[in-house]
């Protein structure tokens, strides 16, 4: 029975890689083919030129129909381009990485690195937010070549003014079309009650290609994250971030 089972995963695992195979095959060749190269930098084009794991996160998250891949891909890089992601200044964010609103710090217990968006530390008018969300996750992405993301939005004292519905729209909008398939879990620490109403309506936004969100509180983070990434006030080791 083990072995019967074993050859058919086998086999569905070997139709989706030639599925995938010629889809991304189609894909390049429709790129190569149209004047996408107008709408997007040098260092794209190479990348959908020769790097199969960038088309595939695409592919992946829109089952590998390429006239649509194709259509998010072509919103992608014109996007890329007009945000100047491959030149977001370091200087213009500096104020929001000393206080620590978005972070890369350690692994899930899936071994995912982790995204930490502190939301106490968001300032309604914070307009450098957008910038550091994507610098962060463009340089996990592009480092990895598109390994699995998870975010840990710590909501801890956070109330009614940190929770701008822009910032949402902006995040799951970049998931969902400039970084598909990379972030598929979002854990949400101990969202205090009176945001319960807030977070109804950004459910509200969720479909399939975008990330799982996860209540989570101090007794049940270890489920997802080890102590010794957690910071203190989490149940976790660490007093002060490196």
């Amino acid at each position: 029975m083990a072995d019967q089972t074993s050859a058919g995963d086998g086999k569905t695992n070997t139709n989706q890689g030639s599925m995938e195979s010629k889809a991304m095959q189609d894909l390049r060749a429709r790129i190569l083919e149209d004047k996408l190269s107008r709408k997007c930098s040098a260092e794209d084009l190479k990348r959908l030129k020769s790097e199969d794991w960038w088309l595939s996160t695409f592919l992946r998250a829109h089952n590998y129909d390429v006239d649509v891949t194709y259509a998010v891909i072509a919103e992608c890089v014109q996007w890329r381009n007009n945000f100047q992601v491959e030149n977001i200044s370091i200087l213009g964010i500096k104020p929001l990485l000393d206080r620590q609103v978005v972070y890369l710090h350690g692994k899930d217990l899936s071994d995912f690195s982790i995204l930490w968006i502190n939301l106490a530390q968001y300032r309604p008018g914070d307009t450098g937010f957008e910038n550091v969300f994507v610098f962060w996750l463009e340089r996990h992405t592009m480092e990895t070549k598109g390994q699995p993301l998870t975010i840990l939005l710590d909501m801890t004292s956070t109330s009614m003014k940190n929770m701008d519905f822009n910032i949402f729209k902006f995040m799951l909008h970049a998931l969902k079309y400039y970084y598909p398939s990379i972030v598929q879990d979002m854990l949400v620490f101990e969202s205090p009650t009176m945001l319960n109403a807030s977070w109804r309506v950004v459910k509200s936004w969720l479909d399939p290609a975008h990330p799982q969100i996860h209540q989570v509180t101090r007794q049940s983070i270890s489920q997802f994250v080890d102590s010794k990434y957690l910071p203190v006030h989490m149940g976790g080791e660490v007093s002060q971030l490196s």
